[in-house]
């Protein structure tokens, strides 16, 4: 049986080179800090799994595919 996974996009404009973002992008643990500084407040990495919290208070656990990196 396959399980379908939910999917969040936001399309936002970053003003850094494309190089830094695909550096961050791989930060996995760091985009809080790193990509979306303000929309995203917190993230922790477990493992193969982050918990992020978002801004509005959302909080979101998701498999994290490092295959890019």
């Amino acid at each position: 049986m396959k399980l379908n996974m939910a999917s969040i996009h936001r399309e936002i404009e970053i003003e850094r080179s494309k190089d830094f973002v695909w550096d961050a992008t791989r930060d996995v643990g760091a985009v809080h800090k790193r990509l979306v500084p303000g929309f995203v407040l917190d993230c922790k990495v477990e493992g193969d799994w982050r918990t992020i919290t978002f801004a509005n208070g959302m909080v979101v656990r998701e498999s994290v595919n490092r295959s890019f990196s």
